[in-house]
């Protein structure tokens, strides 16, 4: 007689192998990305964040040259439009700086730098200045600053990091006609321009720093 046990259990073990090769096939099947698809490409738009926009800059004093660190705390940007890429959103950046709200750090030669130095200046309660163009492959900047009713070209090398572009430049004021009133305030501030050796120096050289922060969006 047949024994029907040891036909059964070759004839099941087969089948159970058929039907787990099976699910084995549909899944990878359905892992299967299609050839045809092209991959997504994040596009992303920068903007920039204009409230905590700063403009820094640093004046000399003392035949050693010391610095003396300061800011603009109110002036307003346009001009410029959202852009693909980082520095696009300098592209014809325009910053209108009101001198008032210069902050040197001290409270009682404010006064002296309005009077003495901007108050010399045709319209120096302003000063204008103006991204020209956008070197991208040496990550330079040309700007166009406006004051004492001149109008003087300087370049600004920029970085960039995460989230903020930082623009440096280093300008001559007398470039813009400002002896007068660079001497003006010389002896305005006499004691405070008086190094260890004794001599009162204000030196016509500034450092101008811009920080930039970014806003960055994805679709």
């Amino acid at each position: 007689m047949m024994n029907l046990g040891r036909t059964v259990l070759p004839i099941v073990a087969v089948t159970a192998m058929l039907v787990q090769g099976c699910g084995e096939t549909k899944e990878t099947n359905a892992e299967t990305s299609n050839p045809n698809e092209e991959p997504k490409v994040e596009v992303c738009t920068y903007t920039v964040d204009q409230e905590n926009v700063e403009v820094l800059w640093t004046a000399y004093k003392y035949n050693q040259k010391t610095g003396v660190k300061g800011s603009f705390a109110t002036f307003s940007i346009s001009g410029n439009q959202p852009a693909k890429e980082p520095e696009g959103t300098l592209d014809g950046a325009i910053i209108d700086i009101k001198t008032e709200s210069i902050d040197s750090g001290d409270p009682t030669r404010d006064p002296k730098i309005l009077e003495h130095f901007f108050g010399s200046f045709e319209d120096g309660e302003n000063i204008h200045a103006e991204v020209l163009t956008v070197d991208r492959e040496k990550s330079s900047l040309l700007v166009s600053i406006t004051m004492n009713g001149k109008s003087v070209e300087a370049e600004a090398p920029y970085t960039m990091s995460e989230g903020q572009i930082e623009a440096k430049m280093e300008i001559n004021v007398n470039d813009w006609a400002a002896e007068a009133g660079l001497s003006a305030l010389n002896v305005a501030c006499e004691d405070l321009h008086k190094g260890s050796d004794g001599e009162s120096i204000l030196w016509p050289d500034v450092s101008l720093i811009v920080t930039v922060p970014l806003t960055k969006a994805c679709d």
